[in-house]
């Protein structure tokens, strides 16, 4: 042992409660007055205590159990190391590699609370002995070993998720602190937010925040239809409105729903296709329902719209051309499309639909939103203060047909978060949110 752990009641506790032998450097100032090389051995019952100067103000102080006698290693000639001493370095080399391992990555932080010097070297020694024992049960196992640094990562978040997740249900919890305990609790525990939007009893749409597509509401005939027939689901995965699996589902009745005055369905190709739904009672976050950022920075909003970049969607439409239905929630990943190549891409009868509030995002190679996935929020990742927010930047609105049912080699459109700013602040306003 080194400094880190010898001390005297141990040395003592050790032969006699573990049957062990110990011998181990400890802590002294530095010596004054005393020869180079020279060793001063002290005796008593089952332990010899050794002080050595191997260099200029420098004196070593080894205990150990193992040694009763003020032997000297003739080997080193001059430096009349005690053989206590050349024994110990011959053996310390677990000693050196776990005060590397200490120093490399180390909990501690300056105090003067003495219980918390004991605590933060406990955690040291408990994260270095967890890891010795998982990389060798992976590596009997055949499994791949992550680096110290993605375990300790993974140690610490799996100790602090319990308190995380009791702090998440606090009522009183600061609103902003609570979205960060969420989006911690979703990033670590890969849960799938699910809000399902639900039309007489049956799935038809998928909802991911108070924005929403405006056609999902309206016919030609009617207008836009009563919010009486309408209600919201959150924490959903399952498509029947009453799937027992469903544990913790949140239902609530729509109170109201708002469309821009000027939205007019196909007479106005799904110009200003949005809708800001309002539920009777508030939702209650948790780690299945928690809420998608909405922001209006265009810097941010043309980082995240970029050729390639890879945003998210959640819906129950059908999943192939047949028209077969999935009974799960399903997320897809769509890159966004540059709105020049979108329109020279889509067919001549569908160009008109790509109005100037709609944005693009899809795939041509079988993998699309169809007919049910319409509302569908299309967000993106930003990773802030360590934690992973989604911002919704578009809503799902149209899509070209075919003879198939679900045409799966098009690419969708999708209203534009950032073309209505001004109606989703001003109602916002209205409603005192």
């Amino acid at each position: 042992m080194d400094n880190w752990f010898t001390s005297f009641p141990l040395i003592d506790e050790l032969p006699k409660d573990y049957k062990l032998t110990t011998w181990g450097t400890v802590r002294k100032n530095k010596p004054k007055g005393r020869e180079l090389n020279g060793s001063v051995f002290a005796f008593r019952a089952n332990c010899t205590l050794v002080s050595c100067i191997s260099k200029k103000r420098k004196v070593v102080f080894l205990p150990s159990t193992m040694h009763h006698d003020a032997k000297i290693d003739e080997s080193f000639g001059e430096a009349k190391k005690p053989e206590m001493i050349t024994d110990y370095n011959r053996n310390k080399c677990g000693v050196d590699v776990f005060d590397e391992l200490c120093g490399t990555y180390s909990v501690p932080r300056i105090t003067k609370r003495r219980p918390m010097v004991l605590f933060f070297s406990l955690m040291n020694i408990g994260g270095i002995n967890a890891y010795v024992i998982v990389k060798s049960n992976k590596e009997n196992l055949g499994e791949i070993v992550s680096s110290r640094r993605d375990h300790l990562k993974e140690l610490t978040i799996s100790l602090v998720m319990p308190h995380v997740r009791s702090r998440s249900t606090i009522l009183n919890m600061p609103e902003n602190i609570k979205i960060k305990l969420l989006c911690l609790l979703v990033n670590q525990t890969k849960t799938t937010i699910r809000v399902v939007l639900i039309w007489k009893g049956h799935c038809c749409r998928a909802l991911k925040c108070r924005p929403h597509a405006a056609h999902c509401f309206w016919s030609d005939v009617e207008g836009l239809a009563p919010s009486s027939r309408f209600a919201v689901a959150a924490g959903k995965l399952y498509r029947p409105w009453s799937a027992p699996s469903d544990h913790g589902a949140q239902l609530r009745d729509v109170k109201d729903i708002v469309i821009p005055k000027r939205f007019r369905g196909a007479q106005t190709n799904f110009q200003d296709d949005i809708a800001i739904v309002y539920v009777s009672n508030p939702l209650s976050f948790n780690p299945d329902v928690w809420p998608v950022c909405v922001d209006f920075d265009l810097k941010m909003d043309r980082a995240h719209l970029t050729a390639g970049n890879l945003g998210k969607v959640a819906g129950w439409g059908l999943i192939d051309e047949d028209g077969h239905m999935s009974p799960e929630l399903q997320v897809l990943r769509l890159p966004y499309v540059e709105i020049d190549q979108c329109i020279t891409n889509a067919s001549p009868d569908f160009r008109a639909y790509i109005s100037s509030d709609k944005i693009c995002a899809g795939y041509t190679n079988g993998t699309a939103l169809c007919k049910g996935d319409s509302g569908g929020g299309l967000v993106f990742a930003k990773t802030e203060e360590q934690l992973q927010r989604y911002y919704l930047r578009g809503v799902a609105s149209t899509a070209p047909n075919n003879d198939k049912k679900c045409n799966t080699h098009a690419v969708p459109t999708f209203t534009h978060i950032l073309a209505h700013e001004h109606f989703i602040k001003d109602h916002l306003n209205l409603t005192n949110i």
